[in-house]
């Protein structure tokens, strides 16, 4: 997956638009659903990937997210479909990680993150949680 801006610059050709790639397959969005602007104080960071908007808490959490998410990608070449769709599904909210009983706190050598493109184990995402 590959995400990115494609622009059209000034007395250049319409047919020969520029493809200006982020490092992740995120980009992030600056308005919600509905169309309004964002918060920077009020609001969740909100990234899309392909279609999927997902929600952090802050840029610097997303960012960690997206970079980790990209290595996956390019960790598994024999997955030739990534449904981002499914990460909302893996992903903890933040009151999941601040209410998280003390039996939640993982030990050293259990998984904290897991996503399968075939849906064949169930997601995880408990990276905050690690020891």
């Amino acid at each position: 997956p590959i995400a990115g801006f494609l622009c059209l610059h000034q007395n250049k050709s319409d047919s020969a638009p520029v493809l200006h790639a982020s490092p992740t397959p995120c980009v992030p969005t600056t308005l919600d659903a509905e169309g309004n602007a964002l918060s920077a104080m009020l609001d969740k960071y909100e990234v899309f990937i392909g279609t999927t908007r997902l929600a952090f808490d802050n840029k610097e959490q997303a960012e960690r997210f997206c970079l980790a998410y990209a290595e996956e990608i390019a960790r598994d070449l024999s997955t030739t479909v990534w449904d981002a769709e499914q990460l909302k599904f893996a992903m903890p909210s933040s009151e999941d990680i601040e209410d998280a009983p003390p039996a939640m706190k993982l030990a050293v050598g259990d998984i904290c993150y897991r996503f399968c493109e075939d849906g064949s184990e169930p997601p995880v995402n408990l990276r905050s949680l690690c020891p």
